[in-house]
């Protein structure tokens, strides 16, 4: 829709991770991608504090990304083992970029009531109004 090929998505991520922390140490930058070019760009005023930046995404790639380029993970539809799982593949790719991710965190939708089962309808409700797709493929990510 907006002329990208969807499937340079990561890659295009990377190059955009990479330039944006390069770019808020406040130093003039050029650059030279796959995807971007230019020269003598800077952000002014820099940030005073590097903005922390989280990665989401359950693919390999993304856990990978989050590693190399984040300051952590945000996951969605993870089961506690597999969030557990996760961080881990996040630590392990940090290691191997000499990284130390350490703000992880995960989206959650919950359903809240007096009556468990009002509290189950309300939540399936709008998560079927919202993603288009049956309840039960979200149920065992989305507690209620």
């Amino acid at each position: 829709m907006c002329g990208v090929d969807p499937a340079t998505r990561g890659r295009r991520t990377d190059e955009c991770l990479h330039v944006v922390r390069s770019l808020m140490t406040g130093e003039p930058m050029d650059h030279t991608g796959e995807f971007f070019q230019f020269e003598g760009a800077w952000i002014k005023p820099a940030p005073a504090a590097p903005i922390p930046i989280l990665v989401g995404g359950r693919a390999r790639a993304s856990l990978r990304r989050a590693g190399q380029y984040g300051d952590g993970w945000l996951g969605i539809w993870s089961t506690p083992q597999g969030y557990r799982q996760s961080i881990q593949s996040v630590s392990d790719s940090a290691l191997e970029y000499r990284r130390n991710p350490i703000q992880h965190g995960i989206q959650l939708w919950i359903g809240v009531d007096d009556h468990p089962q009002t509290a189950r309808a309300r939540l399936a409700r709008r998560m079927e109004d919202f993603y288009r797709m049956p309840f039960e493929r979200f149920e065992k990510f989305s507690p209620w």
